[in-house]
């Protein structure tokens, strides 16, 4: 999972650099700005976030965090 997240990371700094190429009046493809979006969605959304629930959170409440901090993570 630690690699999802620097996956995460990386596409959250590309989508920062289109963020300022739009903020200084620069163009971008729509299929760009969907592809984004389909990223997120998808992948950091669904798949990712999905195992964090199904699988990290739940081990973390067999060693015994508590499942507030857990599911608040």
């Amino acid at each position: 999972m630690v690699q999802e997240h620097e996956l995460i990371v990386g596409g959250l700094a590309s989508l920062q650099v289109m963020v300022e190429k739009l903020a200084t009046g620069g163009l971008v493809a729509r299929q760009d700005v969907a592809d984004f979006g389909r990223f997120f969605r998808d992948f950091a959304d669904k798949c990712h976030h999905g195992k964090e629930e199904d699988r990290l959170f739940v081990k973390m409440i067999e060693v015994g965090f508590p499942r507030i901090v857990a599911r608040s993570l």
